[in-house]
């Protein structure tokens, strides 16, 4: 015959090997799976490096940097150069804000890769590490989805990068060759070149066109890669930013399954005067968590062993649901800090691409206008538009997600068993409630937030400046 003891003995050793379990596989868990691309852009060293490869490292970096700022100056003095003929202008413009972008963002996160290793931190120990066990499908959800958003943007980013390599090899037709061609010489002749470019001596002359050729291939592919390493980091930061608030959201939902099912009967089955009793108590500030305890078991003798055993089973079958439920409030505000936190380090670059989003797109837009009959640039300029459009698509997306999934909180409150519980614990209800009514939302600097709804009007915004440059060019 099995006594209560041992039964109670089995138990514990059968939780404390699940909660064993439950750590090696949330050990297990890969957070951040796509890092790695950071090392291949060579932003950052792999953790293991000897101190030659750090230093390396740090070399390629001003080198790249210092080529991408001899290609920005070359384009805008293009840009003064070619004045007047709005075709070669909006094809300067149109590379030259997206290799500006790019270099802005991989400075900015350079500048701010402490904090950015910080916050994965927070989120690799914080919350993935003490998350329980069947939570961990939210995050291999949040992974595979920017794995995915990754997958689908390969093909456009490697025809951008190709068309814009093959194009001076496969055109025949200079870049300039509008209704207005005053520009093209001896000297200068633009469909020699990838991307337009002021050089201050002749092209055409070997090794000197060999050299740029290379160097621009180069500044093409770099930029790329480490735009597509930095805007992977912020997704993913993003994508688990609304994983959190799913699993909070389960977390709430699960309630009845994650509190012991006997304490949970215990508490429901409370009479409405015992109720009112422990709200009295309650009350009264100078009544201890012991007394109240004492109070509730019935007995006013809290010395004897007996009492002390009601105390503390009263105490733990009382507080239950209120511990359950502060436990969730307490990662409610958590994981709102946690996103106020990369609203901290992310604002900046938002900001940075919605305010180039419109420019890309007209001037990109424009320029198929005036090349429907040279197929190479229009699959470049199309190349070039669609992963404008596709790239602020997904941060606007995944911003929207954030917005979602904190908005359910507030039902998942509410959709507890509060009003069963005691008038103290229904109190802390309100205020949970009110907060999680105001949806949680990733900013671009202090004018706009990332949802389908700023989507919308960048696309409207584009498509107007793009109808105004027809009319000017038109006139």
């Amino acid at each position: 015959m099995v006594t209560p003891k041992t039964k109670e003995i089995e138990t514990s050793e059968t939780r404390e090997n699940l909660n064993k379990e439950d750590k090696i596989s949330v050990n297990k868990v890969q957070v951040m799976t796509l890092g790695f691309m950071l090392y291949v852009a060579g932003l950052l060293p792999p953790n293991s490096a000897a101190p030659f490869i750090r230093f390396f490292n740090r070399m390629f970096l001003i080198c790249i940097f210092a080529l991408y700022t001899y290609a920005l100056l070359g384009q805008l003095i293009a840009v003064y150069v070619h004045w007047g003929n709005i075709p070669v202008i909006s094809t300067v413009m149109s590379y030259m804000s997206g290799l500006l972008v790019s270099v802005l963002v991989s400075v900015y996160f350079l500048h701010n890769k402490d904090k950015f290793m910080t916050l994965i931190d927070l989120l690799r120990n914080e919350f993935v590490e003490n998350m329980n066990s069947k939570y961990i499908k939210f995050i291999h959800i949040a992974e595979r989805q920017v794995a995915l958003c990754c997958i689908f943007a390969t093909p456009v980013a490697v025809t951008l990068a190709t068309i814009s390599i093959a194009t001076p090899f496969l055109s025949n037709n200079t870049i300039s060759n509008f209704d207005n061609n005053t520009l093209t010489t001896e000297r200068n002749n633009l469909d020699r070149l990838m991307f337009v470019i002021w050089l201050p001596f002749a092209i055409e002359d070997s090794p000197q066109f060999e050299i740029i050729m290379v160097l621009q291939v180069f500044v093409i592919c770099f930029s790329l890669l480490m735009l597509t390493a930095v805007d992977v980091i912020f997704l993913l930061l993003m994508s688990h930013a609304a994983a959190q608030f799913k699993v909070l959201c389960a977390m709430l939902n699960d309630m009845h399954e994650n509190i012991s099912q006997v304490e949970w009967n215990r508490s429901k089955h409370k009479s409405p005067l015992q109720n009112i009793a422990n709200f009295n108590l309650m009350s009264d500030p100078v009544t201890s968590a012991d007394n109240i305890s004492c109070h509730e078991s019935g007995s006013g003798n809290c010395g004897s062993p007996s009492s002390e055993t009601r105390q503390e089973k009263c105490h733990v079958n009382r507080d239950a649901f209120r511990l359950y439920l502060v436990k969730c409030i307490k990662y409610h505000q958590a994981v709102i800090e946690f996103v106020g936190d990369l609203n901290e380090i992310l604002s900046f670059s938002m900001f940075l691409r919605i305010a180039n989003f419109p420019l890309i797109l007209c001037m990109t837009g424009f320029g198929m206008t005036q090349n429907l009959a040279n197929h190479e640039q229009l699959l470049k300029f199309a190349s070039f538009f669609v992963a404008s459009l596709y790239l602020i698509g997904s941060y606007c997306w995944f911003g929207q997600q954030v917005i979602d999934e904190s908005e359910k909180v507030q039902l998942a409150f509410y959709s507890t068993d509060w009003y069963s519980q005691t008038p103290g614990d229904k109190s802390l209800l309100p205020l949970a409630i009110m907060r999680a009514s105001r949806p949680v939302t990733l900013n671009a600097g202090v004018f706009f937030d990332l949802s389908f709804v700023t989507l919308a009007s960048l696309v409207n915004t584009s498509y107007r400046f793009f109808t105004m440059l027809i009319q000017l060019n038109d006139s």
